[in-house]
């Protein structure tokens, strides 16, 4: 323990022996600061500081971030989008407290730039866009924002249906259209709309052009001149997952087809082929609306089926039951127009083998009206027309009644349309369908238009006559078919025939399953085979024992008669490659016929590609008929066979 005492003296006697020899630096304040900045390039801002007595620079750079350097010398990368001005601090300093700090006021621009949608837009290069017109939707009005009609970032009000706005002198100009984006390489957009002339305006802008028009009208207009696209993140109000969040400003008052006054568009979807923009309607706050762009020309398809070479059958009801709009067997009412100025589709009277016909093409949809001379159908039954087609795969009629004010929209109307799934093509369709089944048509004494549509919209020629309203029994009537099925006419090399007295049948286990609910009888008709089903309900044909592969054919066929039927059904069933029901592979689809004609037969053409869930036709093992009314009703059937 001395020891260690003595240790320590001699320590504390060489510490305090060395205190005149040692002097602690003088720490002084920085002077004299000065601080700069470079003008930003992309952002990216250069700084340089500089002070006596300073041994370090600290910048704080306005923007929550800030560095620090020995040198007085540093670069900053703002990111911001826009033109801003950032407060920047700079700090001297040369040890704790001893500081002096400058303040700089620092201008940054930065341009928005988004590559992967020039590229889009431009195919890196220029690029010429085109209304898709063959896409439901290619122009569209909806809510602009929350709190008008619930959800507000689709076209939620009208939508125009494929072709709908190329086939009226009204708005046919939206459809040639030409929407060049060319880029200069450097990220930089210009924009040319060739209008060829004519420029698609919303009536409330009519006034830009000095038009008359109430409605929606093309206009000559000169939309000549480059214009510049900025894009930027989008100032809109979509749901981030309906939108890219780009959103694209035109200069000098650029539009994009349609004009609704407004030179800004979102993006909502963009690919190589496809271009889909909302904007807002600059006359109208609460409107959005929608157009579609497509990268190459939309082409309406072309009807190759040609028309009918014979004409429909005469009718055969008494004259004194008939009230007609048009037929050569009867003196027709007064009809005001065979095409409205409001339909979407193109009209000709043609004559088919002698007898006048009305021809509708491109059809989207047609009004009819009897306006002036209202028809009074209380005291009829039916409606009846012949359609001929090669290529509507749906056919929509529908009555309108204007009530005893006899006036459109004076709150008594009433209406219902009637839809045909499938009808037959290439042959005349006799359409009778029961009064009874417009269930919405409450009033038949003041019936003013008849308007026909269907699918595909816009896009289909369908040729109409016989078109006249008649008491019950007045065409075919009766119970039970006097007559036989139409005998099929198609090469037997291109039939699998399961019953027909044309044809070698294959081997069919059973016409009633015992699962059915229907009673069956085989019947003769005219010397003709026929299966009868009534009370029915529904009813299955097996060909389990010998699977039907269909896969060469393309549809299937059978000849119905029925004098009660509302809606007749038919379903295909597949058992799949392991040929059993229910082993996980089996695939279906059901056909509805609305309404089929009565007290006739009719033959039903179906293609296969119809039947959409019917995926495999190798091993088709089940054909179900069903229908409306529900085991009330009486069908006979001939003719059921497959074929290409």
């Amino acid at each position: 323990m001395k020891k260690f005492k003595l240790v320590m003296v001699l320590l504390l006697t060489i510490a305090f022996g060395c205190e005149d020899e040692f002097e602690a630096p003088t720490i002084v304040t920085p002077t004299n600061l000065t601080a700069s900045a470079s003008a930003s390039v992309d952002g990216v801002v250069n700084f340089t500081a500089s002070a006596d007595n300073a041994n370090y620079y600290h910048f704080d750079f306005g923007d929550g971030t800030s560095g620090l350097t020995s040198t007085g010398s540093i670069s900053k990368e703002y990111t911001e989008i826009g033109d801003n001005t950032y407060t920047v601090v700079v700090t001297a300093g040369s040890g704790e407290s001893k500081i002096i700090s400058e303040t700089l006021s620092v201008a940054v621009s930065i341009a928005f730039s988004d590559p992967v949608t020039v590229a889009a837009l431009t195919s890196g290069s220029s690029k010429t866009w085109y209304l898709a017109a063959s896409e439901a939707g290619h122009l569209g009005v909806g809510p602009a924002r929350e709190g008008i009609d619930g959800d507000w970032w689709f076209p939620k009000w009208y939508a125009a249906t494929a072709f709908e706005k190329c086939n009226t002198e009204d708005s046919d100009c939206l459809c040639d259209d030409e929407l060049t984006f060319t880029t200069d390489g450097n990220g930089g957009l210009t924009y040319v709309l060739n209008n060829q002339g004519q420029t698609y305006f919303n009536a409330a802008h009519k006034d830009v052009v000095g038009g008359a028009e109430e409605g929606d009208f093309c206009y000559d207009f000169d939309t000549t001149g480059e214009k510049t696209v900025v894009l930027s993140d989008v100032e809109g109000n979509v749901p981030e997952e309906e939108t890219t969040g780009i959103q694209m400003d035109f200069s000098d008052g650029g539009f994009m087809g349609y004009y609704v006054g407004s030179s800004t568009y979102e993006i909502l979807a963009l690919t190589d082929d496809f271009l889909y923009v909302r904007t807002y309607d600059t006359m109208n706050a609460d409107l959005a609306w929608y157009h579609k762009f497509a990268s190459t020309p939309a082409t309406p398809p072309v009807v190759t089926d040609g028309e009918p070479a014979e004409a429909a059958a005469a009718p055969t009801a008494d004259a004194a039951n008939v009230i007609s709009m048009f037929s050569n067997a009867y003196t027709d009412v007064a009809v005001d127009t065979w095409r409205t100025d409001w339909s979407a589709g193109n009209l000709e009277d043609v004559m088919i083998a002698g007898e006048d016909v009305k021809k509708y093409s491109a059809l989207n949809f047609v009004g009819i009206e009897t306006v002036s001379s209202q028809i009074d159908a209380t005291m009829m039954t039916n409606f009846h027309a012949d359609i001929w087609t090669a290529d509507a795969t749906e056919f929509r009629i529908k009555l309108v009644d204007f009530g005893p004010d006899g006036a459109f929209d004076g709150g008594d109307d009433t209406e219902h349309e009637i839809v045909i799934d499938a009808p037959a093509q290439n042959e005349w369709v006799s359409l009778n369908i029961p009064l009874a089944d417009f269930t919405g048509l409450t009033t038949k004494a003041n019936i003013s238009q008849l308007i026909l549509s269907g699918n595909p919209s816009g896009a289909f020629t369908v040729f109409v006559d016989n078109v006249y309203f008649s008491m019950e029994g007045t065409t075919g009537g009766g119970t039970n078919p006097t007559t036989a099925a139409p005998a099929p006419t198609l090469d037997a090399a291109n039939v699998i025939s399961l019953f027909s007295n044309a044809y070698t049948d294959v081997a069919v286990d059973t016409w009633r399953t015992e699962w059915s609910n229907a009673t069956f009888e085989d019947v003769m008709v005219a010397g003709d085979d026929v299966k009868k089903y009534s009370d029915l309900n529904f009813v299955g044909i097996e060909t389990v024992s010998s699977q039907i592969d269909a896969t060469s054919m393309t549809h299937f066929h059978t000849d119905i008669w029925t004098a009660g039927a509302t809606e007749f059904r038919i379903k295909l069933v597949d058992f799949g490659p392991d040929g059993s029901f229910d082993g996980g592979d089996d695939v279906e689809h059901e056909v509805v016929i609305a309404n089929p004609n009565q007290s006739e037969w009719v033959s039903l053409d179906i293609p296969l590609a119809d039947f959409t869930g019917l995926t495999n036709t190798a091993n088709i093992a089940q054909l179900i008929y069903s229908g409306n009314p529900s085991g009330a009703f009486t069908v006979y059937v001939d003719n059921v066979y497959f074929h290409n």
